[in-house]
């Protein structure tokens, strides 16, 4: 969730809800995917949307895993379609 200073709110969508296997490191990647977005220009909103797809590639492997950005580009090319979850 997204909350702003007004004190309104967002939900960013999920990605791949039903694949998960392992969500360590899932916050990690969270968190510097949204920073990464953020300072290379995205909003807000934008930033958190892309560090939710890194976190489904992430928590979709087994153990402990990285999101690269060959994985993060496929899935924003899989999920194209906007079939995310609120």
């Amino acid at each position: 969730m997204l909350f702003d200073r007004k004190g309104q709110w967002d939900e960013a969508p999920i990605w791949n809800p039903h694949q998960v296997y392992d969500v360590t490191g899932a916050s990690d990647t969270v968190l510097a995917t949204l920073a990464l977005g953020f300072m290379a220009g995205a909003t807000l909103p934008e930033a958190a949307e892309l560090a939710n797809h890194a976190a489904g590639v992430v928590v979709s492997k087994r153990g402990t895993a990285t999101c690269s950005p060959n994985d993060l580009l496929e899935s924003l090319r899989r999920n194209r379609s906007g079939r995310a979850h609120r």
